[in-house]
C-alpha cells in the first residue's frame, strides 16, 4: 500500500494530477480528496508534541503484547475453535512472539482427566451455555472436564505459532484444611512432560480471587492464596522430578480484578506471602461495563482517563506496602467487562481504548498485556468466521512498528490528543529509529508539530480510519490513503503495507476521531541504536 504525504497530495490535486507516491504507484483520488479536506479543514488545530530522547522510562517485554482464550471455551471441547484453520493459524501467528493465556473463571472449575475421551460424552456443565463469555458471575457452578485432547489440541496451536502458554490451574480444588489441593495440577504438569510441552508452558493459579465471594460464594483470604503460590512454587522448582522440566517456568498471578482500595488490600496481603514465588504480578483491567456502554463512552476521555488513576494508585499502593520495583503484567484486559460491548468493542471506536492502554501500560513499566480475547465474545480480535476485527489490525501494526524502550511525551494544547513514544521495531525499520502512536478523540483535524530532536525529520505514516459507511462501529479498518480494508491477501498471506511519506518540511495531519502510528525513520536516536 503506498500513500502520499497530505502536502503533495494538495499540490497535485489542484494541478488535476493523478498524484504519485514515494514508491512511484498511483494513489486514488478518493484520497487525495480526503487529504485535501484534512489540509483544508477550519477547525482544525494546531498540537506541539516534544519527546524526551534522551532517556528510556521504561522497557516492555518482547511478548507485551498477547492475548488469550478464555477456558470457559473447554467446556465445550473447543467445539467453536477450529485449531487446524490455516487463516486461524496465520492469524495467531501474526502476533507473535506473545503469551497465550488460557484462564478466566472457568478456569477455577476444570478438572484435567487424562483418559476422558470427549468424543464419547456428553457435554459436561450445562450452566455453561453456547453463549459463555468467560466473565460472567456464576453461583454453584459443576466442575467440567478437560481432556489430554483438549490440552494437547491449546499445546500444540501454541507452539506451531510461536507462542508461549500460560495455564491457569484451578485453585478452588480445596483440602479439609481449605489448602489448595495440588493433585491434578501434577497431573497436567506430568502431562505436560510426557508431551514436550514443558518448555512451552508458564502458570497462574486461580482467577480474580478477591471477587470469589461475590461471583461463586466461595472464598480464598489473600493470605492462604499466598501459601497455595508457593506450595505451588515448590512443586515447579524443588519437586524431584518436576523441577527437572519445570525450575525455569515462570510463575505468574494473582490475577486480581482492576485496581482499587478493596482490591490493593488483597494483593498486598497476597504478596506479604508470596512475593517470592511469582516472576511477575498480575491484574485485571477493563474501563466499563459492557452490558450499558455506548458509543460516547468509548470516545470518552474521562473513561480513558480510568486507567490512568488506576495504574497510579495501583503504583502508589505497592510502594505503601513495600512491593515496589515488582514486574508487571495486565493478566487479562479489555475495553468493556462482562464479555465486551455489543457493536463497539469489536469495531473501530474499540482501538482508542486499546491503543491509550498499551501506551499507557508500557509508560508504567508492564511488561505484558493479555487482550481478552483473541476468539470468542465481543471484545475478540478474531471473529466467529476467523476473520480480523478492527483491533486485530492496530494489533498487528503495533507488533510491527512498536519497540520495547519507552519515551516520556508531553503533548501541549490537547487533552483530546494522546502520543506514545518508543523505538522503533525491527526489522520493519533499522536501529535508531523512532515511532510516534496515539489517537485523536475529538472530532476536529489536528495537526501534529513534533519538536526538539525530531524537527524537520521524515516522518512515515501509518494511521487507520474507519471503512465503509458505519463510521466509528465499521468492522474493517484501512490505511490512509487506500480504498479498501485491510484484510489477509488469502487465508494465510498478510497485505504488504507501506507508508505515507511526509517532507521533513512537513507537519503530520490526522482526521478527528482516528489513531494510528508515525515513524521517524531517519531519527537516529543513540537510545535505540
Amino acid at each position: 500500500m503506498n500513500l502520499c504525504s497530505s502536502l503533495a497530495a494538495t499540490v497535485f490535486f489542484r494541478l488535476g494530477c493523478l498524484v504519485l507516491c514515494a514508491y512511484g504507484i498511483k494513489l486514488s483520488r478518493a484520497s487525495v480528496e480526503f487529504m485535501k479536506k484534512l489540509t483544508q479543514d477550519a477547525n482544525s488545530k494546531s498540537v506541539t508534541v516534544s519527546v524526551d530522547l534522551d532517556n528510556v522510562i521504561a522497557e516492555t517485554g518482547d511478548r507485551f503484547l498477547s492475548f488469550a482464550l478464555d477456558t470457559g471455551l473447554i467446556v465445550k471441547h473447543w467445539k467453536s475453535v477450529d485449531f487446524n484453520s490455516e487463516k486461524f493459524n496465520a492469524l495467531a501467528r501474526g502476533l507473535s512472539p506473545a503469551y497465550l493465556r488460557v484462564g478466566g473463571n472457568a478456569a477455577d472449575f476444570l478438572v484435567f482427566r487424562k483418559e476422558l475421551d470427549f468424543r464419547s460424552r456428553e457435554l459436561d456443565s450445562q450452566l455453561f451455555d453456547e453463549n459463555y463469555d468467560g466473565n460472567l458471575g456464576f453461583r454453584n457452578i459443576s466442575e467440567f472436564n478437560m481432556s489430554a485432547q483438549d490440552f494437547d489440541a491449546v499445546n500444540k496451536f501454541a507452539i506451531r505459532n510461536n507462542l508461549l502458554l500460560l495455564f491457569d490451574f484451578n485453585v478452588l480444588l480445596r483440602d479439609a484444611h481449605d489448602q489448595w489441593n495440588s493433585s491434578n495440577a501434577r497431573e497436567i504438569l506430568e502431562y505436560g512432560v510426557s508431551k514436550g510441552y514443558d518448555s512451552n508452558l508458564l502458570f497462574s493459579l486461580g482467577n480474580e480471587p478477591n471477587s470469589f465471594p461475590h461471583a461463586f460464594n466461595r472464598s480464598v483470604p489473600a493470605d492462604q492464596l499466598g501459601k497455595d503460590f508457593l506450595a505451588l512454587n515448590r512443586m515447579l522448582r524443588t519437586d524431584p522430578y518436576l523441577s527437572k522440566h519445570y525450575r525455569s517456568s515462570l510463575l505468574v498471578g494473582p490475577d486480581v480484578t482492576q485496581p482499587k482500595p478493596r482490591t490493593l488490600k488483597y494483593l498486598n496481603d497476597f504478596l506479604d506471602v508470596a512475593k517470592s514465588a511469582v516472576n511477575a504480578v498480575t491484574v485485571h483491567q477493563y474501563y466499563i461495563d459492557g452490558r450499558t456502554a455506548d458509543l460516547d463512552d468509548m470516545l470518552s476521555v474521562d473513561n480513558l482517563d480510568i486507567l490512568a488513576d488506576e495504574l497510579k494508585m495501583l503504583h502508589d499502593s505497592l510502594m505503601e506496602g513495600g512491593h515496589n520495583n515488582l514486574t508487571l503484567w495486565f493478566g487479562e484486559t479489555g475495553s468493556c467487562w462482562g464479555g465486551g460491548a455489543s457493536g463497539l468493542s469489536d469495531r473501530y471506536v474499540a482501538g482508542f481504548m486499546w491503543l491509550d492502554k498499551l501506551g499507557l501500560a508500557a509508560r508504567n513499566g508492564f511488561g505484558v498485556v493479555v487482550r481478552q480475547s483473541f476468539f470468542h465474545g465481543h471484545y475478540a480480535l478474531v471473529d466467529h468466521d476467523f476473520d480480523p476485527n478492527p483491533d486485530y489490525w492496530l494489533s498487528w501494526l503495533f507488533k510491527n512498528l512498536v519497540g520495547r524502550r519507552v519515551f516520556a511525551v508531553d503533548v501541549q494544547e490537547s487533552t483530546d490528543v494522546r502520543i506514545y513514544a518508543h523505538c522503533a521495531q525491527q526489522p520493519w525499520y533499522s536501529r535508531g529509529a523512532v515511532v510516534a502512536y496515539g489517537l485523536n478523540t475529538a472530532s476536529y483535524n489536528v495537526t501534529l508539530i513534533f519538536d526538539g530532536h525530531l524537527i524537520n525529520s521524515k516522518k512515515h505514516l501509518y494511521w487507520l480510519y474507519p471503512y465503509g459507511h458505519s463510521r466509528l462501529k465499521s468492522r474493517e479498518v484501512y490505511l490512509f490513503g487506500e480504498e479498501g480494508p485491510l484484510q489477509l491477501d488469502d487465508d494465510s498471506t498478510f497485505p504488504v503495507v507501506k507508508p505515507v511519506v511526509i517532507s521533513e518540511e512537513d507537519d503530520v495531519v490526522i482526521g478527528g476521531q482516528s489513531f494510528g502510528f508515525i515513524v521517524f525513520p531517519d531519527a537516529k536516536v543513540n537510545q535505540c541504536a
